[in-house]
């Protein structure tokens, strides 16, 4: 795929507002988000992260290239690649979205907010939300 990420700006007069999809670490992604108000940005927990990377080498090392660990290694952005885009763009807030693996009742316990926001802010120390539907900010 030649483009694996959309991302889009909202600029007002009084508010920007970066939305990314999936995605990985992207130098053109903190371009477009620096010094924005907000940066909605999807999200995969760390150790979630290393296990699909493990997964994927291990495929590739059996002559399976595309695997969907691999699509998700090379389209997620994990705790660390999130503070860093946030970081580097000088963005206020950060609004995580998108949660892998997910923020449902059944995987809540397993996966509270901190492990998301915890590590992002090894690297940003603006604030960080994790977002939910119907949220206003």
């Amino acid at each position: 795929m030649r483009y694996r990420s959309l991302a889009y700006r909202l600029q007002t007069a009084t508010r920007s507002i970066v939305f990314t999809g999936d995605t990985a670490y992207s130098k053109n992604l903190v371009a477009l988000a620096t010094g924005a108000d907000l940066f909605v940005c999807e999200i995969i927990d760390q150790p979630q992260y290393e296990a699909n990377l493990l997964l994927a080498q291990q495929a590739k090392a059996q002559g399976r290239e595309n695997s969907v660990a691999q699509h998700i290694v090379e389209t997620h952005s994990n705790n660390a690649d999130v503070g860093r885009m946030a970081a580097e763009a000088g963005v206020k807030t950060v609004v995580l979205s998108h949660l892998l693996p997910g923020s449902n009742r059944n995987v809540v316990a397993e996966y509270p907010d901190s492990s998301y926001i915890d590590g992002v802010r090894k690297t940003f120390q603006g604030q960080v939300i994790v977002g939910r539907d119907l949220m206003v900010l």
